[in-house]
């Protein structure tokens, strides 16, 4: 598949400016460029650096895979012959590979095998790919927390926006350390600084919940606006649900309305309550219904209730709602 001349210069240029978050000279010093990483990186950089990926290992990977950015069989022998030379940047590039299924078969334990080598010798992109595998038990590796915390703050150290998101949540959650909120905030700020849309809502939800810091319902608008903007589905619920608080009924709507169409279970939720209390939008027994439904079918109990409660259950079988 070719990119077309122009997409590919507004892909070039996006990717050269968030190379500079990742603070690794294998990339923008120009070596990666000698092997051809130009002409498939820029989606996968798009994903690294943080258009609200946030996902398991797998949905990521999927995401990089899905820029349909092509990667011949020469440039991967180009990474090989990089990497049996010891070069970072050949590690690194079939490392990025194998983790994202271009130009070869996705294969996370070959994409671990070939991210130790360069996370050993300090690339943060591929101790970022560590943390992942470690974090979800992928690669050949059994699910350890406390590894994916290692990994994870040395790449967040060297300025990796999507490794300080993470740290965010292993702190948050009080996975493989002890939890601890000013810690999390501190990481998931770094990273929303630094324009990962995850960590930007993640500071919003910090902000209205008044977890960490004092609760400021003006800057959590502010974070979950910057997340939402980027497109990311949670950002945009969870605006959403803020703009509802405040009875901004067409505000709310509009965003809880872009994270359903996404799939988020609880904005469909509350798009469904809100066509049938006509809040924001026309009062439409027919869509809260069909948005109930698309919410029931992935185990959201709320909408399976009202679904009951108008004896409509019967939705939740129907594979259209898949």
């Amino acid at each position: 598949m070719l990119v077309l001349k122009n997409e590919f210069v507004i892909r070039w240029n996006v990717m050269k400016r968030r190379c500079k978050l990742l603070n690794d000279g294998d990339f923008y010093t120009g070596s990666m460029w000698r092997y051809g990483f130009p002409l498939w990186g820029c989606g996968v950089f798009l994903f690294l650096l943080g258009t609200g990926a946030g996902l398991g290992v797998e949905a990521a990977a999927d995401h990089a895979s899905d820029e349909g950015v092509l990667v011949d069989t020469a440039r991967v022998g180009l990474f090989r012959d990089a990497a049996g030379r010891g070069e970072v940047a050949g590690l690194e590039g079939l490392a990025l590979c194998y983790f994202c299924g271009k130009g070869v078969p996705q294969d996370f334990h070959k994409a671990f095998l070939w991210a130790e080598k360069a996370g050993k010798k300090g690339n943060s992109t591929s101790q970022f790919i560590l943390g992942c595998l470690y974090y979800d038990g992928k690669g050949g590796v059994k699910q350890d927390f406390r590894k994916a915390h290692e990994w994870f703050s040395l790449a967040a150290g060297q300025g990796n926006a999507a490794s300080q998101f993470y740290l965010g949540v292993l702190y948050s959650e009080g996975q493989g350390v002890r939890r601890d909120d000013r810690e999390a905030f501190k990481w998931y700020s770094l990273s929303a600084s630094a324009g990962y849309a995850d960590a930007q809502d993640a500071v919003g939800c910090f902000y209205d919940q008044g977890r960490a810091v004092k609760r400021d319902e003006r800057k959590a608008l502010e974070w979950m606006r910057r997340a939402a903007q980027q497109g990311n589905a949670d950002g945009q619920f969870h605006l959403g649900k803020l703009y509802g608080r405040q009875e901004k009924w067409k505000e709310a709507y509009h965003w809880a309305s872009l994270s359903a169409k996404k799939g988020n279970a609880e904005a469909q939720y509350l798009v469904g309550m809100m066509h049938m209390g006509g809040l924001g939008t026309e009062m439409d027994t027919k869509e809260a219904v069909f948005w109930w439904a698309r919410a029931a079918k992935q185990g959201n109990q709320d909408a399976l209730d009202m679904l009951r409660k108008m004896g409509k259950e019967d939705l939740t079988k129907d594979p259209f709602f898949r």
